[in-house]
């Protein structure tokens, strides 16, 4: 399987869980377009985003990271 980098996967649990951009942003108190940076690969969030983003979307982190 090819791998997937961060930016594919931020845009694809999003999705999965029906999540747009704004109510990401909302739930991280960050903006929208900090989350279109993050899925456009122009910026990444930080360990600390990072950790709140698999917490939003509710997946452990080896499941993020597809382990």
């Amino acid at each position: 399987m090819a791998s997937i980098d961060l930016a594919e996967r931020i845009s694809r649990w999003r999705t999965y869980r029906k999540l747009s951009q704004a109510a990401l942003a909302d739930l991280l108190g960050l903006s929208a377009g900090a989350i279109g940076n993050w899925e456009h690969g122009s910026a990444a969030p930080t360990a600390k985003n990072l950790q709140a983003l698999v917490d939003a979307l509710d997946v452990p982190m080896p499941t993020f990271w597809g382990r």
